[in-house]
Order: structure tokens, then sequence, then C-alpha cells
């Protein structure tokens, strides 16, 4: 800037990802300059298996074209059984995380108070400015969407400490035609394998604890359990990412941390598309009202504990993990235990019913 003038901003966004851009939407029209920084070249490059579920599809609303794929059941496999979790509607459904993004980022079109910079990258974070292409950018609010590993996170201190990491290959064709969800201590310690059919691909991976599993040996067991299914994966690509799951507050004066900044994922299930939506549109509405109550980001919170309760019973099990994970899909038949189980899995409608696959 001529003069050496730092450019400033209402509200600076890091990160163009799902919190980023519906923290962007909901400021849209207030009248606050906003600008939302990416490191990235385009929105919506991210490791992901694509998955939304029926909490997310109700809150988000996206239209019918970007979905690739849509499922009524989810099917769940543990120690050579399986069952077919089926509820009373929609429970999840497959998109392409970078139709998502441009899709998100299309709706701030309408909006002239928003501004969104590509292959921009925070580089450092001060107590009124960030830094980013190697000028300086003041703020009154700063919002950090800027993932597991946030730079707006370390700037306030925070480091997590309950980190999984999620690594997958994306196939040619539909290998298979469900969504399912492959239940293995041996391999995969108290999560699980995935397998999500897109519109002509299909997304296998698996997610554990650095902790528990380095990534080399997560790999070694993903293509393990590859050969096992009769997965051929030769030749793609591994992608892996970190899945920050501990949360350390979101509201820090005027900076906010949403997504998986904030360790908003669910720890068990890896869900992090819906929490990164709620948590992002959360933290403008504060923005807009600093005195508004946090109410939404209490129910997100309660949500995401009980499944860091599940997820804590299960790693305490040590040995005992297999059986304890082999009850759980055994309980899924009880209709009051399936129906918690499908509003935990994907927030979808309670009942349904379980079966055997065809």
């Amino acid at each position: 800037l001529e003069g050496g003038a730092m450019e400033s901003f209402d509200v600076v966004i890091a990160g163009a990802g799902p919190a980023g851009l519906k923290c962007a939407e909901t400021l849209g029209g207030s009248g606050l300059g906003v600008l939302v920084l990416e490191r990235e070249n385009a929105v919506g490059r991210k490791v992901c298996a694509g998955g939304l579920t029926a909490r997310c599809l109700n809150f988000l609303e996206p239209p019918d074209s970007l979905l690739e794929r849509s499922f009524d059941s989810v099917l769940l496999y543990n120690r050579g059984r399986s069952l077919r979790l089926r509820g009373e509607g929609l429970l999840v459904a497959t998109a392409d995380r970078r139709a998502l993004g441009e899709w998100q980022l299309s709706k701030l079109g309408r909006f002239s108070n928003v501004e969104v910079r590509t292959g921009a990258c925070v580089t450092s974070v001060g107590k009124d400015h960030v830094v980013a292409r190697g000028e300086r950018i003041g703020f009154r609010y700063l919002v950090g969407a800027d993932g597991s590993s946030s730079i707006v996170g370390r700037s306030l201190g925070i480091r997590p400490r309950r980190l999984a990491v999620g690594i997958q290959y994306t196939l040619p064709g539909i290998l298979r035609p469900d969504v399912e969800l492959h239940l293995d201590s041996r391999l995969f310690h108290a999560r699980y394998a995935w397998v999500f059919p897109h519109g002509d691909s299909t997304v296998v991976g698996c997610g554990s604890d650095f902790r528990v599993c380095p990534v080399g040996r997560m790999r070694e067991n993903l293509d393990r359990w590859l050969r096992e299914q009769g997965i051929d994966a030769s030749g793609s690509p591994l992608e892996a990412a970190p899945m920050n799951h501990d949360y350390q507050g979101h509201r820090f004066g005027n900076i906010f941390l949403v997504g998986d900044a904030g360790g908003f994922i669910f720890g068990l299930s890896g869900e992090g598309i819906y929490p990164a939506l709620v948590s992002g549109r959360e933290a403008a509405l504060c923005i807009l009202d600093p005195l508004r109550q946090d109410v939404e980001i209490s129910r997100l919170l309660a949500l995401k504990e009980r499944q860091e309760r599940r997820l804590g019973r299960l790693l305490e099990s040590g040995r005992l993990m297999g059986v304890v994970q082999y009850l759980s899909l055994a309980a899924l038949r009880i209709p009051s235990f399936r129906a918690r189980g499908i509003d935990a899995l994907v927030g979808g409608p309670g009942g349904g019913r379980a079966e055997s696959p065809e």
C-alpha cells in the first residue's frame, strides 16, 4: 500500500472452508466490511470423504444439483457381521468438496461488503492485524476458520491435544452402491474405514488417532483392509489431513475460532462440515450482536460431548474394544437404541429400522 498505510476491515476471516464462507454469508449485507483470506488458489480443496449428514443437509439446504448421490440407509460392518441402518428419510448424501465450496462462494456474490482473496495465506497474527501476502491488514474482529493447524489458534496459545488423522483414496467408478462404515479395532482402533460413492468415483479411507496409530501404520492397515475387500487402490494417490476435535473455546475477545480451527469436529464420527457451518454462522451472529448468548454453540457442544464420551469409553475398553463395538452394533437392532444411534450418527429422523443386508 502506498505510503505504508494499513488496509483495514471490520471483520477478517482466515479460511474459506464451510465455516469461513458461512460466516461471511451471515455477515453479508450487514454494512460491515468483511475480508475472507484463503491460502489456496481456489476454495473447496480439502481431504474429505464428502459426506453430508441429514442434520447438515437440513441446515445447509443445498440445491439438488450439488448432491451427487443420496442414501436412506447406511451399512455398518463389524467382525464379519453387517447391519443396514435405515432411517425414516434421507440419512446422508455425497457432494464434491470443491463444488460445495464454489456454491458457498457464489452466494457471496450479491454482497458488496464481502471480499474474498484466494492465494492469500495468513502468515502471522497481531493484536489488531494479520499479515497475508506480506501486507498488514487491520481488523476489528478476526475469525479463525483456517483448519486444524490454525495459525489464529496458535496466536492465542492454543495447541490441539487431541488430533486424529484421516487418510483416503479417490478411486474411479462406483465400487459399492451404499455408504459403508467398517469397524475393526485391530486395524482402525476406535474409529472406522469408510466407503462413500460419489457421482463417478468412490472415496475409501480410514481415520485414527496419532497417539495410537502413526500415519505410516494407518496406511498399511488401510491397504490391508482394501485387499481383504477386493478393492484395488494401486496407482491412486493417498491423501491425508489432520482432524482437530479438541475444543478449547471459541470466543477470545474480538477473536473467534470456528470449524476445525476451533476443534468442533465430532471425535467419534469425524463429522466436520455440520459443526463448521453452525460455528461459522454463530461467530457472525455474535459479531453482529455482541450480547448474543451462544445457545446454538451450546447445543452443538452438547452433541459433540456425547460423541466424545462414547469415544472415551471405547478408548478405555482397551483389548475389549472389539467386543464393545460388536455389542454396540447388535444393540442397534433394538428400536430405542437404533433411534439414538441414527441421531448420533447423522442427526436424521428417529425410528427407522435395522436390517440384514440384501
